[in-house]
């Protein structure tokens, strides 16, 4: 998989949650219909890792399909 982009993604959301005046407790997933089921998975993982402001795990995950052109 693609490292560097998976860490990026990680150090992202991590910014995003550290922030206690941020009203996001969910995150949607744009997903390719070609994209690899296993690096969707590495994705929702890193997702499920963050932890909110208010302490809690992220667990509202959302998925909506992107057609391929």
């Amino acid at each position: 998989g693609d490292v560097s982009g998976l860490t990026a993604l990680d150090n992202r959301l991590k910014e995003i949650f550290a922030d206690t005046g941020n009203p996001f407790d969910q995150v949607i997933i744009q997903v390719s219909s070609n994209l690899l089921y296993e690096r969707l998975m590495e994705v929702v993982d890193i997702c499920t890792h963050q932890t909110l402001p208010g302490g809690q795990k992220l667990s509202k995950l959302s998925f909506v399909e992107v057609p391929v052109e």
